[in-house]
């Protein structure tokens, strides 16, 4: 079991890394302004057991140093709910 997931991990990382995909990048992009802000950065983990990693943490500090709003969302509630309220123009909960 264990290779085919191996596997399947490397077939989906050639995919993405082809698909112009890079390594710590968070995983969704908002473009819109709100209050000081020039946008927002999601980075989505599980509720359980989801932990950064070094090269997102970095990418988290930079967007965070450009004027970006930066959230690490544990589960999709959580990740709805600072999309919902960066867009009301609320500071992040």
């Amino acid at each position: 079991m264990s290779i085919v997931l191996k596997t399947i991990e490397k077939a989906t990382a050639g995919k993405l890394k082809a698909e112009g995909v890079r390594p710590g990048v968070p995983d969704l992009c908002l473009p819109v302004p709100r209050g000081p802000y020039h946008g927002l950065y999601l980075e989505l983990k599980r509720r359980r057991g989801g932990k950064l990693s070094l090269i997102q943490q970095t990418w988290l500090d930079r967007l965070t140093a450009q004027g970006y709003r930066t959230v690490v969302a544990k589960g999709a509630s959580e990740a709805i709910r600072e999309l919902e309220r960066y867009l009301q123009g609320a500071e992040p909960s």
